[in-house]
């Protein structure tokens, strides 16, 4: 069976040192071969598996290849290197070479040249399914509502709920959610249609069905979990409905580059209340089916059957050019606006016990941030390849993160930038250089955020140095052998400063460390969300292993594996 790379078949070539990678993909309890499953090897370089990114990590290169009728898999001509093995056939769950369930990273393939790595097995998981019905107070049913499915998460060491699936309830009230491994869930749904809808701005109260979690709570924490077997479907579920107060929000979009309104912009309406919709503390997170709508020719827009909460208004993004689907245009159903994509912007308003109105939202080109990333003056100034830096909000959604390539001179410019806090990492450095310092507008914000929430941009000055040191080790499970795949965690204070994976013999290497303290752990399987609270870290201090660095100095730790159970049952004492 031939292997490709990109769709290009590879002949295997020994004298080259190329590898070969074999093995069979079967049903997860019964054993039998399965067919036609898409099997793909990608590559990671240092960045991603034992140590951090450096100059000389490897390109990306990704192989892929069908099983047969004997569910058997072969990869000839694989070039050396670090591959995860992944596993994937429709109504089956993806499923990574090593991995102790579905969707998690699995075991890291170390392939030396001329390695023949045969006999490996992937077990695949039918999908779960649940089934249920939407319906009112007094049992009707409900059609086109919208359900979510969530799975339990942790963020600052609070338990929260992550949307994994959604369905939309048809004529007969009944949904079907799918692509679900074995776990416990939640469930919600919420109605778009209004109960009492006013005849006119002198009428109210106006009433929606509100957002109700399975069976029947408006508030999550009294929601009843759902638990599912692997590979076996649920079914006879009942979500009903329940009524609430809802609201409108009125304004008008202003264009602050030309003092004139801010025509045909389309406005996207997101909750940044963690504690009224599921999500991470600060995600925004959608509200509804309808969460855009688009200004009028005068800037004028509106925002119905809003439940009370925190919101943001946020016009443009980074990368948006051109057309943009929205809801409604001063009040007419879907269109496709022409936009200009140069306007961008972004207001938090909250909303009570009554109607919003004459709210103005400025909108403009966004912040634009330039400055320099050079060496320590007692350094040579240069690095082959340069850097990269990324912005990322931390109130706002991640997919406004922005990424600049660093110029030769150490240059560089972000524009269009949606007033908000973020966070600045510098990326593409070598294991010897870490970030020595951050300025911003002369101040120093080293370690903290990056303010730009104003609208207003300026000056960021970055230096770096040469003198970072390593931390390297074997991660090693309870019967001490070694632990491949085990996530490792470097912490200097409660911050976390290096966050890899361990190769498959448990080795691992940290890079671009400054001198300083650190507290250095390793997870067997871990949500992030857990291991990023400093908290819940402190539970496993037998485990947490201290290391003191001077510049340019190297420690190597031995690691014992906090194990899977071990993290369960300490997450689940969490409220």
């Amino acid at each position: 069976m031939a292997a490709c790379i990109w769709g290009r078949a590879q002949a295997s070539d020994p004298a080259a040192g190329k590898c070969r990678v074999s093995g069979q993909v079967v049903h997860f309890t019964s054993g039998t071969p399965l067919a036609k499953v898409a099997v793909r090897l990608k590559r990671f370089g240092s960045e991603g598996v034992g140590s951090g990114s450096g100059p000389d990590a490897p390109s990306v290169s990704n192989y892929a290849t069908t099983t047969d009728a004997q569910g058997r898999f072969q990869f000839d001509g694989v070039a050396p290197g670090v591959f995860w093995l992944y596993a994937n056939r429709t109504g089956y769950l993806e499923q990574a070479y090593g991995a102790r369930e579905p969707l998690l990273k699995g075991t890291p393939l170390k392939l030396a040249a001329g390695d023949r790595r045969e006999g490996l097995t992937i077990k695949l998981t039918p999908q779960s399914l649940i089934y249920g019905k939407v319906v009112d107070e007094d049992g009707d049913i409900l059609p086109n509502s919208q359900v979510q499915v969530y799975k339990p998460t942790w963020a600052q060491g609070r338990k929260r709920f992550v949307v994994v699936a959604s369905a939309v309830s048809q004529d007969d009230g009944s949904f079907v959610a799918g692509n679900l491994q074995g776990g416990r869930y939640y469930l919600s749904a919420g109605g778009p249609q209004t109960v009492e809808d006013s005849q006119g701005d002198d009428v109210a109260p106006r009433e929606t069905y509100a957002t109700t979690y399975y069976p029947s709570a408006t508030d999550a924490t009294s929601a009843s979990p759902v638990d599912i077997a692997a590979g076996v479907d649920v079914r006879g579920l009942e979500i009903r409905l329940r009524r609430a107060r809802v609201f409108r929000i009125r304004g008008k979009a202003m264009n602050t580059l030309t003092g004139g309104p801010a025509a045909q912009v389309p406005l996207k309406l997101t909750s940044v209340d963690a504690s009224k919709e599921p999500g991470h503390p600060g995600a925004e997170v959608s509200v509804g089916a309808e969460v855009s709508v688009g200004t009028a020719t005068d800037g004028s827009f509106e925002f119905q059957n809003v439940a009370p909460g925190a919101y943001a208004i946020t016009a443009g993004s980074p990368g948006f050019t051109g057309f943009f689907v929205i809801g409604s245009v001063g009040g007419e159903g879907p269109v496709q606006l022409k936009t200009d994509p140069s306007l961008i912007g972004r207001v938090v308003v909250q909303v009570g016990e009554q109607d919003i109105d004459n709210l103005i939202v400025p909108l403009g080109a966004g912040a634009t941030v330039t400055g320099t990333v050079r060496m320590a003056s007692e350094a040579p100034n240069q690095l082959a390849p340069w850097p990269g830096l990324t912005l990322t909000p931390l109130d706002g959604q991640n997919d406004q993160a922005m990424d600049a390539q660093v110029k030769t001179d150490g240059s560089f410019r972000l524009a269009r930038l949606v007033p908000d806090r973020y966070s600045v990492q510098v990326t593409g450095l070598p294991d010897d250089v870490y970030v020595k310092s951050v300025r911003f507008e002369g101040r120093d914000i080293t370690g903290g955020d990056l303010d730009l929430s104003s609208g207003a941009g300026g000056r960021l000055e970055i230096v770096l140095s040469p003198d970072a040191g390593t931390i390297s080790g074997v991660v090693r499970d309870a019967e001490g052998n070694a632990a491949p795949g085990a996530t490792v965690q470097v912490c200097a204070g409660e911050n976390t400063v290096k966050y890899l994976t361990a190769d498959e013999n448990g080795a691992f290497k940290a890079g671009g460390l400054p001198a300083g303290d650190y507290l250095v752990l390793a997870w067997e399987e871990v949500d992030p969300g857990l291991s990023f609270d400093a908290s819940f870290r402190a539970r496993f201090e037998p485990r947490i292993a201290s290391v003191k660095l001077g510049d340019r100095g190297h420690s190597t730790v031995d690691l014992k594996m906090i194990a899977r159970e071990a993290i369960s049952s300490e997450a689940a004492k969490l409220k």
